[in-house]
């Protein structure tokens, strides 16, 4: 496992995270977000989750991901990983589609035949450290209604097992908290 260097920030008070869900009702289109805190240097934790290849560190539901075109974090980048979901592992393929060091947002679009899933990530400096929003939209277009409602709890459990992954790799990353 390739380590990568974080600065520390202080401690943020609180920790944990948050989580809310929207469904888009014109359509097929839900919205899972999920907010992660840490003590880490926001440019650090920026520049770890730009590389789409650490999904293989921190969601538990991707496996064996491996850059396919363009040079790593950087847009245009694309990333092929296997995702277990409800039982089964599918292929995905990744794009980095926008990536903005400055305001430390990124966005990939994933796909297969099935659904297309847009993840917006920013890491925002707060006091004591980073917060980790992570919006994930998923549309299964070809999904009739009933279909699309019963989707709600599996995408819910799979955003909570990615946000209590990333809340985990980054606390091994903090180091020991100070007494």
């Amino acid at each position: 496992m390739e380590v990568h260097p974080f600065g520390r920030a202080g401690a943020v008070r609180g920790g944990g995270y948050r989580r809310s869900h929207r469904h888009d009702p014109g359509g097929h289109a839900r919205t899972y977000r999920r907010t992660v805190a840490t003590r880490l240097d926001p440019d650090g934790v920026f520049a770890y989750l730009a590389d789409f290849g650490t999904t293989n560190e921190w969601d538990p539901r991707a496996g064996g991901t491996r850059l396919v075109a363009g040079e790593g974090a950087s847009v245009g980048a694309t990333y092929e990983t296997d995702v277990r979901f409800l039982g089964r592992t599918t292929r995905m393929r990744y794009t980095i589609t926008e990536l903005d060091a400055s305001s430390r947002r990124l966005v990939w679009v994933g796909r297969n035949s099935l659904v297309e899933a847009t993840d917006r990530v920013v890491a925002r400096a707060v006091p004591g450290g980073t917060e980790v929003d992570y919006t994930s939209t998923y549309d299964y277009q070809r999904a009739p209604a009933l279909l699309d409602r019963l989707m709600t709890l599996p995408l819910t459990r799979l955003m909570d097992e990615a946000r209590d992954g990333l809340q985990q790799t980054l606390a091994r990353h903090e180091g020991p908290r100070a007494a």
